[in-house]
């Protein structure tokens, strides 16, 4: 979901959920350190170019946050969305990968 689709107690949510990340990644550790397994763990994964990615999840309150460990400790944020199902839909899916697509093919972009 793009920001500006989320209501305003949704966007508050995202800025406090992303104020932790920001402090929790700077510590260099992987994120799940800092989180428990129920906040933070993978939540999909698919094989492209022969290889398996790992897409991952960070509840905070009631919104969620899906992020890929990149190359050389990058975070890739994929998505923010409030929590209206257990699962992934099928098109948070294929969002996930076709961005983590273009990133492994050296074309990330950021929508806003």
């Amino acid at each position: 979901a793009h920001i500006a689709a989320l209501s305003q107690p949704e966007r508050n949510c995202f800025r406090n959920g992303m104020s932790k990340l920001l402090k929790v990644a700077n510590k260099g550790l992987p994120l799940q350190v800092s989180y428990d397994e129920k906040q933070c763990h993978e939540t999909h994964a698919f094989t492209y170019a022969g290889e398996q990615h790992l897409v991952w999840r960070i509840r905070t309150n009631d919104m969620r946050i899906l992020f890929y460990y990149g190359s050389d400790k990058t975070i890739l944020i994929i998505d923010t969305f409030p929590k209206h199902a257990k699962r992934l839909t099928n098109a948070q899916k294929s969002y996930a990968e076709a961005t983590i697509k273009r990133y492994l093919n050296g074309k990330p972009y950021i929508i806003i």
